[in-house]
Formats: C-alpha cells, structure tokens, sequence
C-alpha cells in the first residue's frame, strides 16, 4: 500500500509539472503571424473632450457608447444649426421687405453706403446695398435694372445663382 501512495504522488507531482509547462509556455509562433502594431490596438481606457472613454478588448462598454452616441447627437444638431442659419437670415430679411410691400415689387436699399450701424453679418463699406425677394413659384420673372448697375442673385441659402447689370448676361444688350 506504501509503494501505491508512493507511485500516486509520484504521478500527481509528474501531472501538476507538466500542467505548469504547458501553461507558462508561450503560444507557438505561427509561420504567417502578422505583429500588430501598437498604435491600432484600443487602449482600456482614453482620455477625450468628452470624457473618459472605457473599452473591453476594443469593444465600449455600454456607458462609452451611449457617451459618444450622445456626442453624435449633439454634433449634428449644432452642424444643423450652422447649416440652416443662412435661410433663417434671409427668411428674417424677406420679413423686414414685406413690411414695405410685397414680393417680386419690393426694393430696399441703403441710402448711401453701409457704415458700422447696418446690422449685416458681412456687410461692407465698398458698396451700395439693395434687397429684393423674388418668388418664382408662379413662373418667371423679368427683371429690368437701370444703367450702370452691377448685382447678384443668390438663393435661400446665399448660394450664388448669377450676376445683373453690367456684370451679368444681360451686359451685351446695353
């Protein structure tokens, strides 16, 4: 019985050596292994504007998703906000010539040129300011400008559409 306690611990001890080996070795070296580098693998954690953002093997934790998700949300609502403002402006500027007539036959003008005192975002002192909404929604428009005039017209959203006067198409027939 002595020498089958013996033999046991014997193989117990010969069982737990070769468990330690096989779990202190490295894995093997496969022939077609790529190193990756350490600038592509997420880090656990990363300081940002927004906070600390936490990960799990590359993957956010719940918190940091709905945080950046948040961050998305915000964004877009300020890029909306940026993006719609040059039609909110012109929408308050049609409001101000309606007061004086209607559209298509309502022309403000600026006597004179802009000084410090006009409220325009990108106003200038070079020249000489008039205002008009045309509405094209019932067909067309004809435009006559007297001589020597020299204007563009823009869009809703102060994207250029052409030129009048003696910049414009009409140039020739003067």
């Amino acid at each position: 019985m002595k020498i089958n306690s013996i033999i046991s611990l014997a193989f117990a001890g010969i069982v737990v050596t070769g468990m330690a080996t096989v779990s202190a070795a490295e894995a093997p070296k496969m022939k077609y292994s790529t190193e990756i580098p350490a600038n592509v693998v997420t880090p656990d954690t990363m300081e940002t504007s927004i906070g600390t953002l936490n990960f799990v093997d590359g993957v956010p934790t719940k918190e940091t998703a709905q945080k950046v998700w948040d961050q998305l949300d915000f964004s877009r609502a300020v890029e909306a906000m940026i993006m719609t403002t040059p039609a909110a402006s012109l929408q308050g500027f049609r409001k101000g010539i309606q007061k004086w007539g209607p559209d298509n036959e309502t022309m403000i003008y600026w006597d004179g040129r802009l000084d410090s005192k006009g409220l325009l975002l990108t106003g200038n002192t070079t020249v000489v300011y008039t205002f008009m909404w045309v509405d094209l929604k019932d067909g067309p428009l004809v435009m006559e400008t007297p001589p020597n005039v020299l204007g563009i017209i823009d869009d809703a959203w102060f994207h250029y559409l052409t030129d009048f006067g003696d910049a414009g198409e009409d140039r020739h027939y003067r």
